[in-house]
């Protein structure tokens, strides 16, 4: 064992914000990590570029991937990741600023130490198949395919290249339990005999699609996952709780596609029961494994304990591909209560990142900043957008140039800063920091998230918006749909000219303070028992307004039975709703003749308004004389409405996303601020205020006390008039950072 101290790593909660301590100091927020490719020599050279600029810089935590050579039970080689840390700490000791405290990493397992050749070959068939591979079928067949032969090169990938289909050992096999736990800990022993394990504070093993603890593929109409281990394992956890089923009871993916109540799965359909056992079975058995790879991590650094996290939390960016449910990223509340993990993390998400896109926002995949703060967590955002010199043909991977470049930089950064939680900038292609120009934005960025650390960090938000993973679990494959719900209604909030934060449901229940919030925001509340119903109940008072979608509350579960339920829908909403006819298009008309809900009186429509895509929703309408009109459906009955209540208010949007001029108007009419009314973004919490321009011109940004802005970058200092207000002049998607001066 070394005989130099090692690092002590804890989570803290610091002038109202989560942070990083390392030895009884406060870390800046901001870290850096090198390309990961298994290309040693490429690696390295980008490293002798990169390190020593952000060295410079003081940017001085690194995650480092690494991989090991594991060739048979108990056979490791060492010497490539060896390699791999100890040319970077050389990197960081010969060029650090003088005086400052030298650089430490993270260990990166890469997930395909975790796809062993010699494991896959001692299973094949007796035609040498593999056996015990992910195996994702579609209705003709099966999609993708490994030969053996070519396994110790496409395993780097994670994914079979034709659908990008996840390429690892099975879920259900016992390799997770055994052979890979068995490699983890040599690992551990190996790193802390090194002669680098002081300068070790935290862990990060990954496994699975792109390394990030999910599975996905782009095959149309495809399911997973068919290999022998997990139709073994399925079919024992069915079994064991008197479920019926024959020897492959995985479903097929006709079965996840079916049509039961809509967009709703039916449990009484053996069939249906299955597609949402699946899934439930799948997220619980991707959390057995994170969390028995956490149990040894934790308990192998008692004496000196390291920051333990995972790549999890992806169910708003995967709610765009039509496996969610089978993503094994459903168990987020799982994984936040365990005093095992310190942190999860995952990319800004992609779908808001273009700036040919009406507005840029950024966000962590699954949002769950917040549910992490809340359980005293930390939560990581990876910034790996492409500079300009890289090439892509998809517009959320590209760059314009290097003022863009810049600006996704700082909104990315000012996002973060403002829900008080982490960042590390991620080199994804090798050298894409070599250009000087971005090392000074990484900078600069990383020096004022350490001035930041001075102020108090806590959140000022007003608006909650909350996902519900259970509810994923019981509907079928539709990932158009699944994106309006959740990506787009969640997408909508971001221009609304509001600061909110997003949980996820049981967090959210059972964690936060929710004192602090004027609106909770229910995207997908659909499945409800006793214990959820009397939850929202408490939350109907201090004048709060209460808003729901689609179908909040039609899925009852009673004991062992769930109903279809228009009562405890109207019981969760506070409105008498019914159900509207099947072929009732699902969208909603907002009629200036009408309604009087928009200030410039403007005709908006919608709802599902995507003809290329079948789908079968619920309409549900409200027919209740208490309730004020709002928008209307094709019936011509109310979807759209708002009730004042004698203690709160209920909103209930028969169609999802609701666009950005009629959320900013409803939020307005609740009592929320709106720091400004143009469709631009704002990021703020008690100390700092982002703005990020969504058009070229003139903006107004109004705050809710007399204050002073100071300009992080430049200090250029802007001074409020009588009515708190101060006019900007940007262009689209130039993002200004300033500190809030009382």
């Amino acid at each position: 064992m070394s005989v130099v101290k090692e690092a002590v790593a804890k989570v803290v909660e610091h002038n109202g914000g989560m942070s990083l301590e390392i030895d009884g100091e406060i870390q800046p927020f901001t870290s850096y990590k090198i390309t990961e490719t298994h290309d040693t020599e490429s690696m390295l050279e980008a490293a002798r570029i990169e390190v020593p600029a952000m060295a410079r810089e003081g940017i001085t935590l690194c995650w480092v991937p690494v991989f090991i050579d594991w060739s048979g039970e108990g056979e490791y080689d060492f010497s490539d990741m060896d390699l791999r840390i100890k040319t970077i700490l050389d990197l960081y000791d010969k060029h650090a600023i003088p005086g400052t405290t030298p650089a430490r990493i993270v260990v990166r397992i890469q997930a395909a130490v975790f796809t062993p050749v010699w494991y896959v070959k001692q299973a094949a068939d007796a035609d040498g198949n593999a056996t015990n591979l992910i195996e994702y079928r579609n209705p003709w067949g099966v999609v993708d395919s490994c030969p053996i032969d070519d396994l110790e090169r496409q395993r780097y990938s994670t994914q079979f290249p034709e659908r990008m289909s996840t390429l690892a050992i099975s879920v259900g096999d016992e390799f997770w339990d055994t052979h890979a736990v068995d490699c983890l800990k040599a690992i551990i022993e190996h790193v802390r005999s090194s002669d680098y394990a002081h300068r070790v504070f935290g862990w990060l093993p990954c496994a699975f699609n792109t390394n990030e603890w999910f599975l996905r593929t782009f095959a149309p109409e495809a399911s997973c996952d068919f290999s022998a281990p997990t139709q073994q394992a399925f079919r024992n956890y069915l079994r064991a709780k008197g479920i019926d089923c024959d020897d492959e009871p995985v479903p097929s993916p006709a079965s996840c596609m079916a049509v039961d109540h809509g967009e709703f799965l039916d449990p009484r359909n053996p069939e249906s029961q299955r597609v949402e056992e699946f899934s439930l079975w799948l997220s619980s058995r991707f959390t057995d494994i994170i969390l028995g790879f956490a149990k040894v991590l934790k308990t192998s650094y008692i004496d000196s304990p390291k920051l333990i996290g995972f790549f999890y939390g992806y169910s708003l960016g995967l709610s765009r591909l039509q496996d969610l449910s089978q993503s094994g990223q459903l168990g987020v509340d799982r994984l936040l209560r365990s005093e095992d993990v310190d942190f999860i993390c995952s990319p800004n998400e992609y779908f808001f990142r273009a700036d040919e896109k009406e507005f840029t926002a950024s966000t962590v995949m699954g949002p769950f900043s917040d549910s992490g703060a809340c359980c005293n967590k930390l939560v990581f955002l990876e910034d790996d957008h492409r500079p300009p010199f890289t090439t892509a043909a998809n517009s959320a991977f590209s760059t314009r140039d290097e003022w863009h470049d810049e600006m996704f930089f700082r909104h990315i950064f000012a996002q973060m800063m403002s829900h008080g939680q982490q960042l590390w900038w991620y080199s994804l292609g090798a050298r894409w920091f070599k250009d000087t120009y971005r090392q000074k934005i990484v900078g600069d960025l990383h020096r004022i998230g350490k001035e930041a650390l001075k102020f108090d960090r806590s959140s000022v938000a007003e608006v909650a918006v909350i996902l519900d993973e259970r509810s994923v679990s019981a509907m079928r494959f539709n990932p158009a749909f699944q994106q309006s719900l959740l990506t787009d209604g969640h997408g909508s909030f971001f221009p609304a000219g509001v600061p909110f934060e997003c949980f996820e449901l049981k967090t959210f229940l059972s964690n936060a303070d929710h004192s602090r919030f004027k609106v909770v925001v229910f995207l997908n509340l659909f499945l409800v028992d006793a214990d959820i119903l009397a939850a929202v109940e408490n939350f109907k008072s201090n004048d709060r307004t209460l808003m729901f979608f689609f179908a909040p509350g039609v899925l009852n579960d009673k004991g062992d039975e769930r109903e279809l339920s228009m009562k405890s829908a109207s019981e969760l909403t506070g409105m008498n709703l019914v159900k509207g006819d099947d072929d009732t298009p699902l969208t909603i008309w907002v009629d200036p003749e009408r309604v009087s809900l928009l200030p410039d009186n403007k005709d908006v429509r919608y709802g599902w308004l995507h003809m290329d895509t079948a789908v079968q929703p619920t309409v549900i309408g409200i027919d209740d004389d208490s309730v004020e009109s709002l928008g209307f459906l094709h019936s011509g009955n109310v979807g759209f409405g708002i009730k004042k209540n004698r203690e709160w208010t209920s909103v209930f949007s028969a169609a999802p996303a609701l666009p950005q001029n009629v959320l900013r108007a409803l939020l307005k009419r609740v009592g929320v601020h709106l720091y400004n009314e143009h469709g631009d973004v704002v990021y703020v919490n008690k100390s700092m205020l982002a703005y990020c321009a969504s058009s070229s011109g003139k903006k107004e940004l109004k705050l809710p006390c007399s204050s002073t802005l100071v300009d992080a970058l430049d200090g250029t200092v802007l001074e409020l008039d009588d009515k708190n207000s101060v006019s900007l002049n940007m262009k689209r998607h130039e993002t200004r950072i300033f500190w809030i001066k009382r």
